[in-house]
């Protein structure tokens, strides 16, 4: 029974390891003065992930990301990174109306060139921005 038992335990964990999509580090990208850390992954199935960290404690956990469209496939998977940038910027703008007049715009970003691998092969763009006080995603 014991034998038994372990090799039902033993399967079960293989069963579960195997679920598990594989993902690689693909970059990552941290606030002027560190306080947020966002990593970006890529799953073995080209489905993209990413993780949101401050002071080094996880406050986002891994979240999958995808797009769904009205009248077209979704972009779900089977995304190859391109390439990637990361700038930063420091600059200061005038507000035309609030408390402060001129505020201070400090970030890092992280800039994905994604395209997927099968057709129609369409391109994305993902944009990570790091501030101390929090953090930013757009995509086009």
């Amino acid at each position: 029974m014991i034998k038994s038992t372990c090799s039902y335990l033993c399967l079960l964990s293989i069963l579960a390891l195997s679920c598990n999509p594989q993902k690689e580090l693909v970059a990552e990208i941290a606030s002027p003065e560190d306080t947020h850390q966002i990593e970006f992954y890529v799953s073995d199935k080209g489905t993209l992930h990413y993780l949101v960290k401050r002071s080094g404690e996880i406050v986002i956990d891994t979240s999958a990301m995808h797009f769904d469209f009205k009248d077209q496939p979704s972009l779900k998977g089977n995304l190859a990174l391109k390439s990637y940038n990361i700038n930063s910027v420091d600059e200061n703008w005038e507000m035309p109306w609030g408390e402060q007049r001129m505020v201070r715009n400090r970030y890092n970003e992280l800039i994905l060139k994604l395209e997927e691998t099968k057709k129609p092969n369409r391109p994305l763009n993902i944009y990570f921005k790091a501030y101390e006080d929090g953090i930013a995603l757009r995509y086009e």
